[in-house]
């Protein structure tokens, strides 16, 4: 990298972070933004400690998600 970026949560800081299509979304994924969820915090990328999400978080999809959990494919608890 040539230089530091903000990422989407940091950008997103006290305004609303939209993420379209979370039913795509991989199980990597899926268990980050649980936890990012849970817990209100994040971890940029080289940082020591974590940071506080200050923003608020909308999701869409138009995948049936009920049916995505009963194939494994989504967590139920992120629905």
């Amino acid at each position: 990298a040539i230089g530091d970026r903000d990422g989407l949560v940091a950008e997103a800081a006290d305004g609303t972070l939209v993420l379209d299509e979370i039913g795509e979304s991989s199980p990597h994924l899926q268990v980050a933004l649980l936890r990012l969820l849970d817990y209100g915090e994040y971890r940029p990328v080289g940082a020591s400690r974590p940071l506080k999400a200050t923003c608020r978080f909308l999701f869409s999809t138009n995948r049936d998600l009920d049916t995505a959990v009963a194939a494994g494919t989504f967590r139920a608890d992120l629905l």
